[in-house]
């Protein structure tokens, strides 16, 4: 059990969305110690693996991210942007807005810290099952977003060669498909962990 007393904690700088806060702590020895990190101004954030059932297949999204100065393969996903909000509410628009699809069914799997040594943003992680075609993208005016769908038995050698060509991949995917697996049969895990 850990024995830390915050015993302050500030905002160093506020942004339009994020913060950078620092806080003061005695950690078990009672030593005072010290941590900054980021704290968003909506704590939490969606994001799910997305099945089309009718071609077999997963979708991501792929854009330009500032912070690290490349494009990111991710899963479908979102923040917390509206006040009064369910997650599964929120992450049904990310849907319809970044891939053009209406959402057949949504299972929660998880919630996890992002980064947590970094920041407080918890991500919340489902499965989301679509089919039939996609209608019009409804993305903000921002917002550049490739869909790409992936064949499920080609995805982890899609993976790979994205990775290869310099795309980042979020872990966010290969946890999802971790735990999609797992869901399908206990002994794919094993098989993947196996390669």
């Amino acid at each position: 059990m850990e024995k830390i007393v915050i015993t302050w904690e500030e905002t160093l700088h506020s942004g339009k969305f994020i913060s950078q806060k620092a806080v003061n702590y005695q950690d078990k020895n009672w030593d005072n110690k010290s941590w900054e990190y980021a704290s968003r101004e909506n704590e939490w954030a969606v994001a799910t693996l997305v099945e089309h059932t009718d071609n077999n297949t997963f979708v991501f999204v792929e854009q330009y991210r500032m912070p690290v100065q490349k494009r990111v393969l991710e899963l479908v996903a979102g923040i917390c942007d509206m006040e009064n909000s369910t997650k599964d509410e929120i992450l049904t628009q990310e849907v319809q807005e970044e891939i053009w699809y209406s959402v057949d069914s949504i299972k929660y799997i998880l919630s996890t810290p992002n980064s947590a040594w970094l920041t407080d943003e918890i991500t919340h992680l489902y499965s989301t099952k679509i089919s039939g075609n996609a209608s019009s993208q409804q993305l903000w005016a921002s917002e550049e977003i490739d869909v790409i769908e992936v064949e499920k038995h080609e995805v982890f050698n899609f993976l790979k060669e994205k990775e290869l060509s310099g795309i980042y991949i979020s872990k966010g995917i290969y946890a999802s498909l971790a735990l999609y697996l797992y869901n399908q049969s206990p002994l794919a895990i094993e098989s993947l962990l196996a390669k």
